[in-house]
């Protein structure tokens, strides 16, 4: 009876994950990049040069207590390492429960955090650029104010 209960919630879980397959089949369209429920990982393209693949999805996912394993995949200008652990680990720690479909709200959470990342480093360098800027115009406009005798 136990084995029966145990391949019964196997189905239910491979029924899940097809379902959450599905979803993101059709919500990220090209940009989902796995080809199977069943596989192991799967792949979400979050922006040009910025994907997220869930490792290790385990048989007993959603219902379990093992979430996938999150790997954020991203160039050094886009996101430096340790923030992108940081990240990760927060996906696991943070906003993970068991008999909870996650894929989507990490993904959506991922494009989130990368999205205002950018925006601070963006930010921060506009502020040195427009720093840059200022000194070079000041220059400027003391070298047009200067008036020649005529």
């Amino acid at each position: 009876l136990i084995s029966i209960d145990i391949g019964m919630d196997d189905d239910e879980n491979a029924a899940r994950r097809e379902e959450e397959w599905d979803a993101l089949s059709a919500f990220y369209g090209e940009d989902f990049l796995s080809s199977s429920s069943r596989s192991s990982s799967w792949n979400i393209q979050l922006r040009p040069d910025v994907v997220l693949e869930l490792r290790e999805i385990s048989k007993d996912y959603p219902s379990g207590s093992d979430p996938p394993t999150p790997v954020l995949r991203a160039p050094q200008w886009i996101m430096d390492e340790t923030r992108k652990k940081e990240l990760e680990q927060e996906l696991v720690t943070a906003m993970f429960e068991p008999d909870t479909e996650v894929a989507i709200l990490w993904v959506e959470h991922c494009r989130s955090v990368i999205d205002e990342y950018q925006h601070q480093e963006g930010v921060n360098n506009n502020q040195t650029d427009k720093e840059e800027e200022n000194e070079d115009g000041n220059d400027e406009k003391s070298n047009s104010t200067k008036t020649t005798p005529t």
